[in-house]
Formats: C-alpha cells, structure tokens, sequence
C-alpha cells in the first residue's frame, strides 16, 4: 500500500495549526468580547510568539463564527434641534 493512502485521512501540519490557532481565537475572544481579529490576532502572537498574517486570522474568526461584539452607543441631539 502507498505511503499517502495511509495518511489520506489524518490532518496535515497546516490544518493542526490551523485548528490550534482557532482555539487560540476563540479563548481571547471569551476575554476581549469587543476585540476584531485585527486585535485578537495582535493578542495570540504577543500571548503565544506564534508568527501568522491577519489574513489566516479572519479566515479562523470566520470559519469559527467569531464577531466583535460593540457596545452599544447613546444617541446625541442632532442638527434638527438647531435653528
């Protein structure tokens, strides 16, 4: 039998890391609700030394559904009370 029949159904480095990375996202998202991925994944290398782009970021949050989470503002008096 072939080597690569025999590995054909276990992940690869690049998925393990992937997956990893996600949960990564995942645990600073739970700390830092309001965090975009920009931030989540600036918090995961200063936490981990981990060197990634802020492309394979996004595509974690993504595929693991994560959103910021914003705070809602109070509304301020606009121009029609002005005259």
């Amino acid at each position: 039998m072939r080597e690569w029949l025999k590995r054909k159904d276990t992940p690869n480095r690049y998925e393990q890391d992937r997956a990893i990375l996600t949960e990564l996202l995942q645990d600073a998202h739970e700390k830092h609700p309001s965090y975009g991925y920009h931030r989540l994944a600036q918090a995961v290398r200063n936490e981990t030394g981990w060197l990634f782009s802020h492309n394979l970021a996004h595509k974690c949050c993504k595929l693991a559904g994560i959103r910021s989470k914003t705070k809602r503002g109070r509304k301020i008096a606009g121009k029609e009370n002005i005259k």
